[in-house]
């Protein structure tokens, strides 16, 4: 029998930083805050060329950054056009929303680690972790996506109905037993 533990994982860095990617805010509430006038001044170039593009900015209970134009946006609690995307190359539109859904998963805190462990010998109380992936961007909202990452660790696909998925999200943080 092997134990799993998802937590959440601190101090990650931000993702978009690997990627050659930023996200600028128009907003002076973010710590990446640029004046609109200037971003657009400063970016003018790239925002002809396809190396930036415009983000829309919706906050309610969590924030969420997307492609300006491509969600729907309420009245209330949405900017339209609240920031800047930029890049070192041309960005596609499945780039950019892969690239803006990373980096709203790690502005509110969805990146995660799953470890692998088994009972201690010393002590059975104790759990030895053998392996993790750590990195996990949002996972926690995409049970398909969580049940691949523990099928490559353990080495074996889940069975069919197992909610060990959701054992995992409602223990966050404590060892749960999985027998492969």
């Amino acid at each position: 029998m092997v134990q799993l533990r998802l937590d959440a994982m601190e101090g990650a860095l931000n993702p978009l930083d690997d990627m050659g990617f930023q996200v600028f805010s128009f907003s002076r509430r973010h710590s990446n805050f640029l004046e609109k006038l200037l971003a657009e001044r400063r970016y003018r170039k790239k925002i002809k060329s396809g190396a930036a593009v415009y983000c829309d900015w919706h906050h309610h209970s969590d924030e969420r950054w997307t492609l300006a134009g491509h969600a729907h946006l309420d009245g209330w609690d949405s900017v339209s056009e609240a920031g800047l995307l930029v890049s070192t190359g041309t960005i596609s539109v499945e780039t950019a929303k892969d690239a803006l859904q990373l980096y709203t998963s790690w502005a509110n805190g969805y990146v995660y680690t799953l470890e692998l462990g088994r009972p201690s010998e010393l002590d059975i109380s104790w759990v030895d972790v053998v392996d993790s992936r750590e990195d996990l961007y949002g996972i926690f909202t995409d049970d398909e996506a969580l049940r691949q990452v523990i099928a490559d660790l353990v080495g074996a696909p889940l069975p069919l109905g197992s909610n060990l998925p959701d054992k995992l999200t409602k223990h966050l943080g404590r060892w749960v037993p999985f027998e492969p």
